[in-house]
């Protein structure tokens, strides 16, 4: 296991570049808890919910503590492969209100409220109403993700999405780097899209590979890649790492992704690589 004093990933590294999201807001509520039974999370019956009466088995739970702000993440990440760029991000604010619902024979149910912000341009914020479903059993299964935002995002640049899809198109020679942030969290501002591409295209590992014994987070590129292609996308060969912030796991993952600017981002292949 490479951990946070690993070569891999500097503990300075971590502490800049985790997102304040995911730092617990409820000091008594340790990190063990990801792995421990749900139970003394619950008080009393909610019915509120994404779109409907919640059940009467759904029960409220701390919504500043460690499992409602690490099912709002997976929420979140979703939200990032769905809707992100090179030039839009997404941050988790507050969750304001939490419940979870035990589906005998199934698994658990999260219902959330929490507040979801571009961040590149400091931009919008709206509530998030959302469900996630992680499934028990022995067959790994990608969580369930249903979410309602409660607006449209405003100020999502397209034109500099344009810009630099542009950019890369005519580049003389294929774009080909590594360690971006470097171990101090620096980037140049030439590498930033690189670097938000592949924070969007993480959202799509996230989803499929987290589990209630999760909290993963991309950290850093160790090598990425351009790839030439005889159609209008962006390809990128991307090494990179993750963190699990519930067992402190630094994990190497490769993503090959995909991009075009009225199409998106697409995760074609990926693999969790050997430490």
């Amino acid at each position: 296991m490479r951990t946070l004093r690993g070569p891999g990933a500097p503990a300075r590294l971590l502490q800049l570049l985790l997102p304040a999201s995911l730092v617990l807001a409820h000091p008594e509520w340790p990190l063990r808890a990801a792995n421990g039974s749900a139970q003394p999370l619950l008080g009393k019956p909610s019915r509120r919910g994404y779109g409907e009466q919640l059940s009467p088995s759904a029960m409220e739970i701390p919504p500043s503590h460690y499992p409602a702000n690490r099912a709002a993440s997976v929420v979140l990440h979703y939200i990032a492969y769905q809707r992100g760029s090179p030039y839009r991000l997404f941050e988790m604010g507050r969750v304001n209100q939490a419940s979870l619902e035990d589906i005998p024979g199934t698994g658990h149910k999260y219902h959330l409220k929490f507040e979801v912000k571009e961040s590149i341009q400091n931009g919008s914020s709206l509530n998030c109403t959302a469900e996630i479903l992680y499934h028990h059993g022995e067959t790994p299964v990608a969580p369930e993700v249903h979410y309602a935002l409660a607006g449209e995002f405003e100020t999502h640049s397209k034109e500099a999405d344009s810009i630099f899809y542009n950019r890369i198109q005519h580049l003389s020679e294929a774009l080909e780097t590594k360690n971006i942030p470097d171990n101090d969290g620096n980037m140049t501002e030439e590498m930033k899209p690189i670097f938000n591409l592949a924070k969007v295209a993480s959202g799509y590992i996230v989803w499929q590979n987290s589990t209630e014994n999760t909290w993963y987070n991309m950290i850093q590129i160790q090598n990425v890649k351009q790839m030439k292609r005889n159609d209008d996308y962006l390809e990128f060969s991307y090494e990179v790492l993750f963190h699990d912030i519930a067992s402190q796991e630094i994990i190497p993952w490769h993503m090959q992704v995909l991009w075009h600017p009225h199409h998106g981002v697409k995760v074609a292949e990926n693999s969790r690589q050997s430490k």
